[in-house]
């Protein structure tokens, strides 16, 4: 199944050749400005078809909006935003309940799942051992290469100057706690000193500063990120990443099994439906306009104003 989902996103991103991946509205072609306007005018689209104000049972989602273009914020709007967002409105209205979504720490938002303070999290959650027993854990889904690709991005001077594990040697690597990101440096770093953030953002500042000499992000996100800031570029480098890893899930609390069991028809609705492309791109685009942030938000929920 998995690969049949990416032979259709290549079909979807082959159609958008020459629509880039977002970027700075001001440096996009007509070609490209025409098509980042339509797909984020698709984005809204559909976060209005999803709306299901008028129900009464409330879905608490936690999510950690500092992963575009998973999660990320519109500042124009104040307002959560992205892939998953999309889905956590879909598979709300498809269960006829009202979101809530609950901003918080990357892994505050397990913690939040596991203790029972949110029904579920979608926030960009590949599999893990430690998750597979502390959680129940939702069918696959698939959002473009940003779990399929894993890699590490650094300042723009060096591009590309990286192509394999024993080049990082002897150098620092940041990383966002918990995540996936993390796991694979551990892995596959093994001469490197792994340096571990709290959030993406905190990270690539630091990367900025010196303080580290690359940072590991999903491809997807490196791309939101680069689009943003002509300072990073991707090192050359990318990390070997299992099957199992590529795809990502909701985590939901352990034993839960009817919600489980929902929310996995959810998600074989949305993939027969083939909007998995379809959230992706525009989602992608959404995340190259000037007002999209990646916005931190401490365990607690409040936002780190120092993260940028």
């Amino acid at each position: 199944m998995k690969k049949i989902l990416a032979l259709i996103l290549a079909l979807v991103m082959s159609m958008a050749v020459f629509a880039g991946c977002g970027g700075d509205v001001d440096t996009l072609d007509a070609n490209e400005k025409a098509y980042n306007e339509a797909q984020i005018a698709k984005y809204w689209a559909f976060e209005e078809a999803y709306k299901n104000d008028g129900a009464t049972e409330v879905l608490k989602v936690a999510i950690s909006p500092d992963f575009a273009p998973m999660e990320f914020m519109e500042t124009d709007k104040n307002k959560v935003v992205g892939f998953d967002v999309l889905l956590a409105m879909y598979i709300a209205k498809e269960l006829n309940m009202k979101l809530e979504i609950v901003t918080l720490d990357f892994g505050a938002c397990q913690v939040a799942v596991q203790t029972g303070t949110v029904d579920c999290s979608i926030s960009g959650f590949s599999v893990t051992d430690e998750r597979k027993q502390n959680c129940n854990l939702s069918d696959y889904y698939y959002a473009g290469e940003n779990e399929t690709e894993q890699v590490i991005i650094v300042k723009a001077d060096k591009a590309n100057k990286y192509s394999k594990a024993d080049d990082f040697a002897g150098l620092k690597i940041g990383a966002q706690g918990a995540s996936l990101q993390e796991n694979l440096c551990k892995d596959q770093l093994t001469g490197a000193k792994i340096e571990v953030y709290g959030d993406i953002n905190t990270a690539v500042q630091a990367l900025l500063s010196g303080i580290v000499d690359g940072v590991a992000v999903a491809k997807g996100n490196a791309e939101s990120i680069m689009a943003n800031n002509d300072k990073v570029a991707l090192s050359g480098f990318e990390f070997e990443v299992s099957s199992e890893e590529e795809n990502n899930v909701v985590l939901i609390g352990k034993g839960n099994d009817d919600l489980t069991n929902k929310i996995n028809a959810v998600l074989a609705k949305a993939y027969a439906a083939g909007l998995y492309g379809e959230w992706y791109e525009a989602s992608k685009a959404l995340s190259g306009i000037n007002t999209a942030a990646e916005i931190s938000f401490d365990e607690n929920g409040n936002p780190i104003v120092d993260a940028e």
